[in-house]
């Protein structure tokens, strides 16, 4: 259950972070910085679930990337979650 928990954080946090942004996409428009610039970070196939190690690893260099570039707009795509490794997990939880 721990395990699950833990590799279902990330999905979780993303969702809740996301929600107050779509509630009021009608006030908030996307605008470039005073420079000029607008940044974006887009995350593709982190996938969750695989090892710890790599599970820490991927919040780690998340969290990096983040405070390193303080994006404007932040995209996940891909495969969030290896849901192919949960087989050999299944006692986990």
């Amino acid at each position: 259950m721990r395990w699950t928990l833990f590799c279902l954080l990330p999905v979780i946090l993303t969702n809740l972070l996301c929600i107050p942004f779509v509630a009021s996409s009608s006030t908030k428009k996307l605008a470039f910085n005073a420079t000029g610039e607008f940044t974006v970070l887009q995350m593709t196939d982190l996938h969750y679930g695989e090892t710890d190690t790599k599970d820490l690893f991927s919040i780690s260099l998340t969290n990096y990337l983040l405070d390193f570039l303080k994006p404007d707009l932040t995209i996940l795509t891909g495969d969030m979650v290896s849901g192919y490794e949960w087989d050999s997990t299944s006692t986990y939880y």
